[in-house]
């Protein structure tokens, strides 16, 4: 049978007239159209899976940089590799997963500074711990005054120390009046009857400190300047409230920068020590 096209043309095992590549007939070792087809890329193929991995835009991060190295391999492929959509999904979904991962990196950094910073306050003002009145029974507080270099009452600083006294007016929140409150360090405790009426409360508060310039915390110690004092604890009836002082060790080499409530470890309050 003579070949459709003229010259050049050549009949497969199929039984199909084919057109020669160049204008001849190909030989035995060379028939296009029966070459191996082209095979996916596994470059596309980890890009889109690491795409879905994400693992805090690591995974994403993989995935843009296979995506971009199966893009290339596929085009100097010659078209022997394929894959294209694959890697440019991968592509896709990992810059998607790179702008996630920056904006969780930029709300933790925010969530991180607003938990370790703490609300400064100015002497005088009245704080209200509203919620967070379950630590020391505390319902609301006012930093009276702060006094570095104190005397002491009865007692002399450490050697090598100086006494802080802070003057507080705290208020007791009435739910801490209740019987079989907790006792111990931070809590405000009921006394045991006879000695006081249940709604009487021993306010006792040590989740103060004294922070100098250099970041040192020095807290409260047992009294020893003013009275009452709010270490050892001080009747007070539920609800109401009751001025006293903290007296705080500092050592002299030392400057006493601000006075700090930690009611939680989230929520922190600074009042600034003035300069002598």
């Amino acid at each position: 049978m003579s070949s459709p096209g003229g010259a050049g043309w050549w009949e497969g095992p199929d039984g199909r007239w084919h057109v020669p590549a160049g204008g001849a007939p190909p030989g035995y070792g060379s028939q296009p159209g029966y070459g191996p087809p082209p095979r996916t890329s596994g470059l596309a193929i980890a890009s889109l899976i690491f795409s879905l991995v994400w693992v805090a835009g690591v995974g994403s991060l993989l995935a843009v940089a296979f995506g971009i190295a199966a893009k290339v391999s596929i085009r100097r492929s010659g078209g022997t590799r394929r894959g294209s959509g694959l890697s440019t999904a991968g592509i896709v979904v990992g810059v998607v997963g790179l702008a996630g991962a920056a904006l969780v990196a930029v709300v933790t950094v925010r969530v991180v500074h607003w938990v370790t910073t703490p609300k400064e306050e100015s002497l005088g003002h009245t704080v209200r711990m509203g919620a967070l009145a379950t630590i020391d029974g505390v319902d609301r507080v006012k930093v009276i005054s702060v006094t570095p270099g104190a005397a002491g009452l009865g007692t002399s600083a450490p050697p090598g120390d100086e006494f802080v006294s802070a003057r507080l007016r705290l208020c007791v929140t009435p739910e801490f009046s209740a019987p079989g409150s907790r006792s111990g360090q931070g809590t405000a405790t009921a006394l045991p009857a006879p000695i006081a009426p249940i709604s009487t409360t021993v306010l006792s508060v040590r989740h103060f400190f004294v922070y100098s310039t250099t970041g040192e915390a020095f807290g409260a110690q047992p009294a020893a300047t003013g009275f009452p004092n709010l270490y050892d604890g001080v009747a007070t009836t539920a609800g109401s409230c009751s001025e006293g002082s903290l007296t705080f060790s500092v050592p002299v080499d030392q400057t006493p920068a601000s006075l700090r409530y930690d009611p939680t470890v989230v929520n922190h309050y600074e009042w600034r020590i003035p300069r002598r």
